[in-house]
């Protein structure tokens, strides 16, 4: 594994008020981040709300982070 270097984020995980995972604010707060240099991600971390997220949810908000690096 590569060493990480330079500046990264813990992306929070934005929710809609029904409680889903809100994708579209999730791939502009990715968007955000990469528009402003950042030089990487941190996806799941404990500021995501990855404890209490269901595998499914887990799996959509990587899915989102992927597609808005593309």
């Amino acid at each position: 594994m590569r060493a990480l270097i330079g500046t990264g984020v813990a992306l929070v995980t934005p929710f809609q008020k029904e409680g889903a995972v809100d994708t579209e604010a999730l791939t502009r707060i990715v968007n955000f981040q990469i528009e402003n240099g950042i030089e990487y991600l941190v996806v799941l971390g404990t500021t995501a709300e990855s404890a209490t997220l269901t595998t499914a949810e887990k799996e959509l908000v990587i899915h989102t982070v992927i597609q808005a690096n593309q």
